[in-house]
């Protein structure tokens, strides 16, 4: 839902991203808005976590699948959140 923020926590470090409406065809001349895909969210997440300030994961998609590794595969527990829309 637009307003959302989906956020995933590793260690101290926190990494979000505030579901928006994106341009459907492309073409910003048109006004053909849609809501962010769970891969589109995943993406943006994915880009955050790699190039965050710690350079230990690395985190790419996999379909809507987040997945994140560390450079040394030591084990990790990501934290997943989504806040809702303060929207009613």
């Amino acid at each position: 839902m637009v307003g959302e923020t989906w956020s995933v926590t590793l260690g101290t470090a926190i990494y979000s991203h505030l579901v928006v409406l994106v341009d459907n065809d492309g073409n910003p001349a048109t006004s053909d808005p849609r809501v962010q895909t769970r891969t589109e969210i995943a993406a943006a997440l994915a880009q955050k976590i790699s190039n965050g300030v710690s350079r230990a994961y690395t985190a790419f998609v996999d379909g809507d699948l987040l997945i994140i590794v560390r450079a040394d595969n030591a084990a990790i527990a990501p934290q997943f959140a989504v806040a809702p829309s303060a929207r009613i």
